[in-house]
């Protein structure tokens, strides 16, 4: 079985590795706020070296992948996508994946990540992983964006927001004949609509 895991950054590592000298001060002289930093690296940490050690003791060829290096090419011929992060990370991974591919979410720190669409946490995922085959799965639809007849952007999961770049100007867009002028035009799938409720 050939299985891609997909991880996220924690803060620490974004904002220790951080070029910007305010960045550096802030971890160096925010105390309480560095240790929360710290401490949900180390979950996180855990969390990744869980699943890479119960996924290479199952004999899959497993293969490591920061998120930001996601692209068609290297999901290529996986049999399984696993991510590690929050909805972040599974949503970001799930534009890089054709639809017969399946994707399992690892929450990384529960207390600190949002994670609707994961099926686990780090310390729980080896037991998972051995059930696997025996547990149900959830298709989920993915929306297209098509504009002008042509197909924009990967494939939705969530939701996509037509808007301005600039959250103060109006938008304007045309649907058929109907001309529109307001914030932006949102569509949602039944994932993100869930979403969008809980943020409303």
């Amino acid at each position: 079985m050939r299985i891609l895991v997909v991880y996220k950054k924690s803060a620490w590592e974004l904002f220790s590795s951080s070029k910007d000298p305010h960045v550096a001060l802030f971890m160096q002289e925010s105390g309480r706020d560095a240790q929360f930093f710290e401490h949900s690296h180390q979950v996180q940490k855990t969390a990744i070296e869980t699943v890479k050690s119960a996924l290479t003791e199952s004999g899959a060829k497993v293969k490591m992948l920061y998120r930001s290096e996601l692209s068609e090419t290297v999901t290529r011929g996986i049999d399984l996508a696993v991510t590690i992060g929050g909805d972040g990370t599974f949503l970001e991974t799930s534009h890089f994946i054709d639809a017969e591919t399946p994707i399992l979410g690892v929450n990384s720190d529960p207390l600190r990540s949002v994670g609707f669409l994961s099926a686990c946490d780090g310390p729980e995922f080896p037991e998972l992983f051995t059930q696997l085959s025996n547990l149900p799965k959830l298709n989920i639809s993915r929306a297209q964006a098509i504009i002008n007849g042509n197909i924009t952007g990967p494939p939705i999961l969530n939701d996509i927001l037509f808007s301005s770049p600039n959250p103060a100007a109006t938008t304007r867009y045309r649907i058929g004949e109907q001309l529109f002028r307001n914030s932006g035009f949102l569509v949602a799938t039944a994932a993100g609509s869930t979403a969008w409720i809980f943020q409303e």
